[in-house]
């Protein structure tokens, strides 16, 4: 396996600059901040909202403020659907509602966001020692977390009431390459990888509901080796007699808790960070008494990136990463795989300094 940093493809003199300077600070290589958002709902007649926004500015959003979505109905399932979502640098907020009594209604949700950070060393004062240098090894800890609730109902007969909840949050140091001299070519490895997915239903016709959730994490060194790996899942069937009076309903809540892991890198180095979440959720009822499908999202999908490593300081170039409560303790990583991946991760820098 090639490693082909691109920057230390830059000039020798730009790199000298850097070793030299008591402040290390490099630009990202992807600089794309973005946040975007897409929204509509289809009543069986019309599309209202039909909404797209974007900027790579600061947040977009629709329907949050002063939002409160409504119950699942306890009669009566009206052809219409609600949605509101926010995306702002590291936070993303979603919820869909749809209700349907003689047609196919949706509502959708995806909001979006994407921006870069780079890894400085701090400023240090004339005699204060050397500190870190570019190519030093360095830590960072990432912590998150994805949590809401769905539901899902439909009444006796032919309708059906659903929804699903798509996530993602990707990591990737854009200035790193592996296996160049391949006959594929290079790529380039994602450092850090979640997904996660929920979904529930519930048939009319049997009385029953489905539910499904399950999340994964990956983080891996420079040189595309996993040193850690995190998940958990679920699915399961509710027969009939096994769910609440009334209407057909289900309700299920996904919470992955604060999930924390590290991120090894090197002063110098350009993050590039995607994050996802999208809702779908549907209400099918011609011949039946109505259905539903809602998920609330607009609290939950959120992360923190903290340094370390004594000496590394954060630089999100022209935006400001949006607050986010974790809301309790971060789950730690083991010990032994931490050491194991700074180990690692130390090769690399000094690997990228005796090149340099």
């Amino acid at each position: 396996m090639q490693m082909f940093p691109k920057s230390l493809k830059s000039s020798p003199l730009i790199i000298a600059s850097s070793l030299l300077a008591f402040s290390t600070v490099v630009t990202s290589a992807n600089a794309a901040d973005l946040n975007s958002l897409r929204a509509y709902v289809w009543d069986g007649a019309t599309w209202d909202p039909d909404v797209t926004q974007s900027s790579a500015t600061g947040p977009v959003s629709y329907g949050i403020t002063g939002s409160s979505f409504p119950p699942p109905p306890v009669s009566g399932y009206p052809n219409e659907g609600h949605v509101a979502g926010l995306a702002d640098f590291g936070v993303l907020k979603a919820h869909a509602y749809s209700s349907s009594n003689n047609a196919n209604s949706q509502a959708s949700i995806n909001v979006d966001t994407r921006f870069s950070v780079a890894v400085n060393a701090a400023a240090q004062t004339p005699g204060g020692g050397t500190g870190l240098v570019f190519g030093d090894s360095v830590s960072l800890n990432l912590s998150f977390r994805l949590d809401g609730i769905l539901n899902s109902g439909a009444a006796t007969g032919d309708a059906t009431g659903s929804v699903g909840v798509n996530a993602d949050l990707r990591i990737i140091d854009p200035n790193i390459e592996l296996d160049c001299g391949s006959p594929d070519g290079c790529y380039t490895p994602r450092l850090f990888d979640f997904g996660a997915n929920a979904d529930t239903a519930t048939y009319g016709s049997t009385g029953e509901a489905y539910n499904s959730w399950n999340w994964n994490l990956t983080t891996r060194n420079a040189l595309d080796q996993i040193i850690d790996s995190q998940s958990d899942s679920d699915s399961w069937i509710i027969g009939p007699g096994a769910m609440c009076s009334g209407p057909i309903c289900n309700d299920i809540s996904f919470n992955t808790g604060i999930l924390s892991t590290t991120l090894e890198t090197t002063v110098g180095a350009s993050l590039d960070i995607m994050g996802g979440l999208s809702i779908f959720a549907q209400g099918t009822s011609f011949w039946g008494d109505g259905a539903y499908g809602s998920a609330d999202f607009l609290d939950t999908f959120g992360l923190v990136i903290t340094p370390l490593t004594d000496g590394v300081e954060l630089d999100y170039g022209s935006i400001t990463p949006a607050p986010f409560d974790l809301g309790g303790a971060t789950v730690p990583v083991p010990p032994a795989v931490w050491l194991f991946g700074s180990g690692l991760i130390g090769l690399i820098g000094i690997a990228r300094r005796n090149k340099s």
